[in-house]
């Protein structure tokens, strides 16, 4: 094939895989990922003349009770004696917990935790008043709602955050073992799929036995590890609680949790199944004994094996939550069978079969591995732009989330490594026959100069490691994708953010930013509907409720200054403002700003807060503060697609 015909098939092959993608997302409707918070009983701010007895929790998919809570706290922090968590009987999205005894009048404060189908951890608080609220109990929580107008759920002044634990030392070390357990698969399925399929023979070298248990070994070393740190990473606790026998008690009851065990029980059957099938093959002669139904039928084999194998991801993953459930996971499993076929083969080839053997000794296998690589590439591109309509859903999404931003990396090194499997392929149909080398030819070569056909194989070998160095990058990001939260949920969350803030202003005539002060921080009135206007860092000196954070992402341009404005800093609904300074003093809008609060004492959250952008460099939150205490504000700040950083300041609220 001709370098220009093949430039043409690639450049069509990129042509039709972007065009069938982004049709898909401009045509996408909605759907959710991760469970979100439909309503509550109490309401979040609701005022009750009487004491409930229980307290429910709605989402929009069904939740585990595994590493669940739901507390409920008094006016002054205080746990009150609550039963055990359980669903209602045939309805797995509602969570309900008996409260024990009778409330006093007073403001009370829920916070819950719970894990959504694809096993992210979701957590978030929200208040409501039995009787008439004491005056020290701070706003009565009914009436500082008021200026949102909705209750508990999406648009609401009920706080829920999805789990940004991602960042923590827990957090990294799951991502870490996530990378590990794909590389693992890969690497055993792929070896098994080369060596009973593409090149029989291998049975009988070492090396590619070795990779083999390597594959097998590391993928349960991962799997053990991902069991012991999804506890601590769910409840947002230290690494050393790993040794917790309860969490890990807790931790089987999840739908991930049982899941890994799954898992590792499938591992020890074919690994045992694996074990005889290698020593049969073992006392078999070479490739020639080998026809070509025998392979088809050990294929089917190990495909069957991997498939049950990655269906252990795919049911406790993003294709467990949102629409299209059931064809949700066959479509991940056929992607994740493709994508350990393909990438582990690719590791044979170039780390087994290539090295030290002539281009007869390798034809056949190359052949075979080509045209199984050609049906992956296939598979891989179907249920990934399935995937990427059904998690992604827009083009907005696409662009302006952090999982739009992996996706498309993601798949700029898929076409790397598709470009570079052409160049294979083009190798293959150049030795699809053995080449007869003249006589003359073969007495005239220079002593010691490699062979043609060995110069290659080693320019083959070249191409796969190549593609086997970019293949590992894509690894690593479908680790990231797994812990990362769907572009549409991400959109939508953002939207409602902006709605609250539009609304709460509106409804409340522009109390928001009567609150903290006019433009030359005199605290005048804004006009009903007016977009509230960040006061001058001057006449915020002496304000109850403010912080100055420095701040420094490390690239160009990531330095500067966070003004934080928490007014008025009391029990219930208030506002905050973020203003983002550059060096020179003048504002800034960042890439990406989120927030969240946490309590130490008594312990709550963290939690999501739902930032808003109101004019340049200035941002508003409308939290909840149920209770008085020194809350922790955690802001990150993100200056380009690789510079990021968090910082924190603590605020009193009283």
């Amino acid at each position: 094939m001709s370098r220009r015909r093949l430039i043409r098939r690639c450049a069509t092959v990129v042509a039709a895989v972007v065009t069938t993608w982004l049709a898909l997302l401009v045509g996408a409707g909605q759907a959710w990922a991760h469970a979100d918070l439909v309503s509550t009983q109490p309401a979040n701010g609701q005022r009750l003349a009487t004491a409930p007895h229980e307290v429910r929790l709605t989402f929009t998919e069904p939740v585990d009770l595994g590493l669940g809570a739901v507390k409920v706290l008094d006016s002054a922090g205080r746990s009150v004696r609550t039963g055990a968590l359980a669903h209602p009987p045939g309805d797995a999205t509602t969570v309900a917990v008996p409260i024990r005894g009778s409330l006093r009048a007073g403001v009370y404060t829920v916070t819950w935790q719970v894990t959504s189908s694809d096993s992210h951890p979701v957590r978030g608080a929200f208040a409501f008043t039995v009787g008439e609220p004491s005056a020290a109990a701070g706003p009565d929580p009914a009436e500082a709602n008021a200026g949102t107008g909705t209750g508990a759920g999406r648009g609401s002044a009920a706080v829920e955050a999805a789990g940004d634990d991602a960042y923590s030392l827990i957090g990294v070390l799951s991502g870490v073992v996530r990378a590990l357990a794909f590389a693992g698969l890969a690497l055993c399925v792929g070896t098994a799929y080369f060596v009973a399929v593409c090149w029989p023979a291998g049975t009988r070298d070492p090396r590619a036995l070795r990779l083999l248990r390597y594959g097998g070994i590391g993928l349960a070393g991962a799997t053990v590890a991902a069991l012991l740190f999804y506890g601590p990473y769910v409840a947002d606790l230290p690494v050393g609680a790993i040794a917790r026998p309860s969490l890990l008690a807790e931790t089987l009851q999840t739908r991930l949790g049982a899941a890994l065990v799954v898992r590792l029980l499938l591992l020890a059957v074919l690994a045992v199944g694996g074990w005889l099938l290698l020593r049969r093959l073992a006392r078999r002669g070479s490739d020639q004994t080998d026809d070509r139904r025998t392979r088809t039928l050990r294929g089917a084999g190990v495909i069957a094996g991997a498939a049950a194998l990655a269906a252990t991801w795919s049911a406790a993953n993003h294709s467990a939550a949102g629409v299209q459930v059931p064809v949700a996971i066959v479509a991940d499993v056929v992607h994740l069978v493709a994508m350990a076929v393909w990438l582990g083969g690719l590791v044979a080839l170039g780390v087994v079969l290539l090295p030290g053997r002539g281009a007869d000794g390798v034809r056949a296998a190359v052949r075979r591995f080509s045209a199984t690589a050609m049906a992956c590439v296939a598979a891989l591109a179907a249920t990934g732009l399935y995937q990427a309509w059904r998690q992604v859903g827009s083009v907005a999404a696409l662009t302006g989330t952090d999982y739009g931003g992996v996706l498309m990396l993601k798949v700029a090194l898929v076409l790397v490594i598709l470009v570079l499997a052409f160049g294979a392929r083009s190798w293959v149909r150049r030795h699809e026959r053995p080449a007869v080398a003249p006589i003359a030819h073969s007495s005239t070569r220079r002593r010691g100069a490699p062979h043609p056909a060995n110069s290659e194989v080693a320019r083959l070998r070249r191409s796969v490691v190549g593609e086997v160095g970019v293949a590992g990058m894509v690894l690593i990001l479908t680790a990231v994708l797994v812990n990362t939260e769907t572009g549409r949920t991400a959109l939508a969350k953002e939207d409602s953010a902006r709605t609250d803030v539009a609304g709460a202003t509106a409804l409340a005539g522009g109390d928001a930013r009567g609150t903290t002060g006019g433009q030359d921080g005199t605290g005048g009135a804004a006009e009903p509907g007016a977009t509230p206007t960040m006061p001058t860092v001057p006449g915020m000196a002496t304000v109850p409720g403010m912080a100055t954070i420095p701040y420094d992402t490390g690239g160009p341009g990531g330095q500067g200054t966070i003004q934080l404005v928490v007014q008025p800093p009391k029990v219930g609904v208030t506002t905050m403002h973020l203003a983002t300074v550059g060096k020179d003093g003048r504002p800034v809008d960042p890439v990406e700003i989120s927030a969240a609060a946490k309590l130490t004492e008594p312990d709550v959250g963290p939690i999501n807060l739902k930032v808003a952008k109101a004019s340049q460099g200035h941002y508003i939150s409308l939290p909840i503060f149920p209770l008085a205490g020194q809350w922790t504000i955690t802001v990150t700040i993100r200056t380009s697609d690789v510079d990021q950083v968090t910082v924190t300041a603590p605020v009193d609220i009283r």
